[in-house]
């Protein structure tokens, strides 16, 4: 059980625990099965684009919320 106000971290802690490493396993058996032109042609900055995407929204809706209360 966790509280409400740290259910983020929780599922931060979970993920970088279990989702994570099962990810990593994922991508490296896919990154093996591609031949040596496919994996050549794969640009890294396109693969994390959603990553990137979702760390921005996170981090804009976080700071929102603190200017919208005025906390420091």
């Amino acid at each position: 059980m966790v509280p409400g106000a740290r259910n983020l971290e929780a599922a931060t802690a979970l993920a970088m625990a279990i989702d994570n490493p099962k990810e990593e396993a994922m991508w490296r058996a896919h990154f093996e099965e591609l031949s040596d032109e496919d994996l050549r042609v794969l640009k890294f900055d396109a693969l994390c684009a959603g990553l990137r995407d979702r760390l921005a929204r996170l981090k804009r809706a976080y700071d929102d919320e603190i200017a919208r209360r005025k906390v420091r």
